[in-house]
């Protein structure tokens, strides 16, 4: 689904299961299930939600294509791997778009903001960016290489698009979407860059 070349495993434990064990992989169609997910229960009961390939793809591909994801994008990925946005949509458009990834483990303020620079692309979450908009070290020159900063998984509020743009002269993006549909509506891409004011 994503044309990715070769994946390798290497090791001496890998090398000896090469001998000891076979097994017959079968393609993948696109309504079987890729995984399944547990919601938080913020409007209900947690549940399992049964995520497919079809629907990843799908996903990816549309979120690759209306957000401009290119390779020679860098995205810089902070979010949590137990999460879809993490999981899937930032990663996902990662892999669609052939383009390079920044992984750090987690969301540490002052390493995220030393690698924006060498970014393109941010997604994350309101309250990493509420906590960026505290940060002197959030300005134009810091941003001077990235295009989009995304959020998503929550409500951003009106107090912190207005200070990242003031800071920044770029927009926070935002999408909606739920662990069981994924990315389901997105504000309208628009690369528009400002110089920011001297702060």
């Amino acid at each position: 689904m994503f044309n990715l070349l070769k994946v390798e495993l290497a090791g001496p434990e890998l090398e000896a299961l090469k001998h000891e064990a076979s097994c017959e992989v079968e393609a993948a169609q696109k309504d079987d299930v890729a995984c399944i997910l547990y919601t938080s229960g913020t409007t209900g009961r947690p549940k399992g939600a049964m995520v497919t390939h079809g629907g990843l793809a799908a996903n990816a591909e549309t979120c690759t294509e209306i957000w401009n994801f290119g390779p020679n994008d860098v995205n810089l990925h902070v979010l949590p791997f137990y999460h879809i946005h993490g999981l899937f949509i930032s990663f996902n458009c990662t892999l669609m778009s052939k383009s390079s990834c920044i992984f750090l483990p987690k969301f540490e303020l002052n390493e995220t903001i030393a690698y924006l620079p060498k970014s393109t692309i941010m997604m994350g979450v309101p309250t990493f960016y509420a906590r960026m908009v505290e940060h002197s070290g959030l300005n134009g020159a810091a941003v001077k290489n990235m295009r989009v900063f995304i959020s998503g998984s929550a409500q951003l509020t009106p107090q912190v698009f207005e200070k990242f743009e003031k800071m920044t002269g770029m927009r926070i993006l935002e999408r909606y979407g739920m662990t069981e549909t994924l990315v389901s509506t997105s504000n309208p891409y628009e690369p528009v860059k400002q110089e920011p004011p001297d702060l």
